[in-house]
């Protein structure tokens, strides 16, 4: 093949080839990390942190929605002050119950991803978690709102109330540790497909590099080769060895030098 091309073309392919291989090797990367960048924004991080913050924030108005709870218990049931609080009680579970859906809702938006996170200690999924978090939540409530509607929140203690709220904050718990761990899990893959992109970046130049080289080298081999012939032939054609020819099968500028040399001796 590179015996019928020009000098010129020789040139051009030997400048063409790394340019090539650098080419292709940095679009392969951008494309790799893109995805991979992608993949961690939209899949876990993104919702993950999402959904942890509303957890957390749903845990804490269940503390504000306690702590009303006691205040209330020493009021007179039939008071302003009780009515009052009874509202400020009532906005607070409405707002959990809304961060606690919200949360679920974001992570349903990819549950096969979410589904294959469980909890390291129980093995328990995040779904699950989210169902017995809204049962004990709303037994909770239930409760509370017995105890409000009969004026007798003296009698919380007596209850199962303080056990349901533990238990709702267990699940709580669960949740943002499974959330933190699948974001964790997610940026190790990450890494790891990082590297790996790396690793196939590292392996496509050195395998460029030598294509190249090889390549490099080829082309040379054609330009000097008949060169140093064409100097060989002269210096035995001075010597008074007119017999000397060279049998070259080249087409290029060299090529037709040599048979031009040949013709000459004839």
């Amino acid at each position: 093949m590179f015996k019928k091309m020009s000098i010129r073309n020789k040139i051009w392919v030997a400048i063409a080839i790394p340019v090539c291989v650098i080419i292709i090797s940095l679009i392969i990367f951008t494309i790799s990390m893109n995805s991979i960048v992608g993949g961690i924004q939209t899949n876990v991080h993104q919702q993950g942190m999402e959904s942890l913050n509303l957890i957390l924030n749903a845990d804490r108005d269940m503390y504000q929605a306690l702590n009303i709870i006691q205040e209330m218990s020493n009021e007179n049931p039939n008071s302003a002050k009780y009515r009052e609080k009874t509202n400020e009680y009532r906005e607070e579970i409405n707002q959990t119950r809304n961060r606690i859906l919200e949360a679920e809702s974001i992570l349903l938006q990819n549950q096969k991803l979410w589904d294959g996170y469980t909890h390291q200690g129980t093995g328990r999924k995040i779904f699950y978690n989210f169902n017995m978090l809204k049962e004990k939540f709303s037994l909770w409530v239930d409760e509370l709102e017995s105890l409000i509607n009969s004026g007798s929140l003296d009698d919380m203690y007596e209850t199962n109330l303080f056990q349901n709220f533990d238990s709702a904050r267990g699940h709580i718990g669960e949740i943002g540790e499974i959330i933190n761990y699948a974001i964790e899990s997610e940026i190790h893959a990450y890494v790891a497909s990082k590297n790996t992109a790396l690793s196939i970046i590292i392996f496509l130049t050195i395998i460029g590099l030598a294509i190249v080289v090889f390549v490099s080298l080829k082309i040379v081999s054609n330009i000097t080769g008949p060169l140093k012939e064409a100097e060989k032939m002269l210096s035995e054609l001075s010597k008074g060895h007119l017999g000397y020819r060279i049998e070259l099968e080249s087409e290029d500028e060299i090529g037709n030098m040599i048979r031009i040399m040949n013709n000459f001796a004839d």
